[in-house]
């Protein structure tokens, strides 16, 4: 007979709960015998290894080794290792140059320009001197020896003593702007720029055979106010313009004015620039700029040529000389003779209009003008090398010896036989021009008769012809005077 066991409380739960922890223990362990035998196939040497024999040692549960991130911590910081020095600014180059010079008395500018005298650019506040230096445009760092600060004890002899004295203190503001632009940022060279002027042309009205005009060039976008030159224009003959007295007209003081040349129709004649000698400082507005003349070639004629001025500096502005290639000279034909013939060079001339009209050499009225022409004037007795130019000087030089005549009574009354035109007169006058300047029973020398009818014609058109007194008559007798002692039978030997 079976023995029946009736269950204890709680034996029912039991027996349902252990099979199923026996199950879940079992599953665990065999995933996690599998986990210990996967390959890592990101690792080409595990992926290619054979698989490991079987262990009796129990898989370990742990994670693989790693390698540690790398330390960014920024190394330490030495606290008293100085930092770097700030770039300099302009203002402290400035304080640094040119800036102690003006500020320094024996430099003569802080007495007036550091106090309420305009410009202020010697006050002793660095920042306001700064400012009115630059924005003044009082220097030129592109090229100190333009600088208006410089030029003003260098050329004007501005408040600075004897001639020494401002000599000492141009050298020191003048070394001192070349250390302030030696200490500029490099930077590259400013593209080579063209100063020109307005474009202008004759009026519609002009005679070419007629008195000269003025031409008015406008150089305001360049001086920085209002601003012009103007010159006298004429024309000479059907293939030359003739331009005289340069002035520049303008509300600036201190004005830099280097190298003009006249182009015409956007071009620039080679020969006959006379006013490329131009450089000066213009301190005063309507200051001639040269008293040569320049005889520039006709281009398409006076009512369709348009003019414009170049200049190699205006200003404190910086432009461009024209660079003109030699032109070669022609190969001299053969066998070719000398002329026979010469021109006198400029001493001879200016010595033979002395000796023909009794004026001498030293005479005020002669001696600056024959010094501003001299290098206008024949250089040598080659008439070959004869010009156009050369012949407008003689002009404007026997009209200076003819002027000394006739404004002194006595050498006037002497050398005219009076110093008024009566009616009738006219032959004499011209006999004695034709005595005096041309000369009488000579080898080679123009017809009497002929050069007499041409003088006698020029006092008709000076309103001498039913005779004349004051300044019409001398007028008249300078001209005729002139026209003769300029003309070949005077100046060819």
């Amino acid at each position: 007979m079976n023995d029946l066991t009736l269950p204890r409380r709680g034996s029912t739960a039991r027996s349902r709960v252990t099979p199923l922890a026996v199950r879940l223990a079992a599953t665990l362990l065999a995933a996690l015998t599998l986990s210990a035998c996967v390959r890592d196939e990101s690792d080409p040497a595990a992926a290619n290894a054979s698989p490991a024999p079987p262990t009796s040692t129990p898989p370990t549960t742990n994670p693989p080794p790693t390698t540690p991130p790398p330390d960014t911590t920024p190394p330490p910081v030495d606290p008293n290792q100085p930092s770097p020095p700030p770039q300099q600014t302009d203002v402290q180059r400035f304080q640094a140059t040119l800036y102690p010079k003006l500020r320094d008395p024996a430099n003569f500018c802080v007495g007036c320009h550091g106090a309420a005298q305009i410009p202020t650019f010697a006050v002793d506040d660095v920042m306001t001197a700064y400012n009115v230096i630059t924005t003044q445009q009082k220097v030129n760092l592109a090229n100190p020896a333009l600088s208006r600060v410089y030029l003003r004890p260098a050329v004007d002899r501005h408040n600075c003593g004897a001639n020494a004295s401002c000599d000492r203190v141009a050298a020191d503001f003048l070394a001192a702007i070349q250390a302030w632009a030696n200490q500029q940022p490099s930077t590259p060279p400013p593209a080579p720029q063209s100063l020109k002027s307005s474009v202008t042309s004759l009026p519609s009205d002009f005679n070419p055979t007629g008195a000269p005009v003025t031409l008015s060039f406008d150089v305001s976008a360049i001086v920085g106010g209002n601003a012009r030159v103007e010159m006298l224009a004429g024309q000479v003959d059907a293939a030359s313009y003739l331009f005289a007295q340069p002035k520049l007209v303008t509300d600036t003081t201190g004005v830099k004015v280097k190298n003009i040349r006249i182009a015409v129709n956007d071009a620039v004649p080679v020969a006959a620039q006379a006013f490329r000698r131009v450089d000066t400082m213009v301190t005063q507005s309507g200051t001639e700029l040269s008293r040569l003349g320049a005889v520039i070639p006709v281009a398409l004629g006076a009512s369709q040529d348009k003019f414009h001025l170049e200049f190699e500096a205006l200003g404190n502005k910086l432009g461009s000389a024209e660079t003109v290639a030699p032109s070669a000279p022609p190969a001299p034909a053969a066998d070719v003779p000398e002329p026979a013939l010469g021109v006198r060079s400029f001493s001879k001339m200016s010595d033979t209009m002395s000796a023909l009209t009794g004026v001498s050499r030293g005479a005020a009225a002669v001696s600056t003008l024959y010094t501003d022409l001299r290098d206008s004037l024949p250089a040598t007795d080659d008439i070959l090398a004869f010009g156009s130019a050369q012949q407008v000087a003689i002009q404007r030089l026997a009209t200076a010896y003819c002027g000394a005549i006739v404004t002194d009574t006595t050498a006037c009354t002497n050398f005219f036989g009076a110093c008024t035109i009566a009616v009738g007169a006219r032959g004499t006058v011209a006999d004695r021009i034709y005595d005096r300047l041309l000369g009488v029973n000579l080898a080679s020398q123009p017809d009497k008769a002929a050069v007499n009818a041409e003088l006698v014609d020029e006092l008709n058109d000076l309103g001498c012809t039913n005779g004349c007194t004051g300044a019409t008559a001398t007028t008249a007798l300078q001209a005729t005077c002139a026209a003769a002692l300029s003309s070949a039978a005077v100046t060819i030997n």
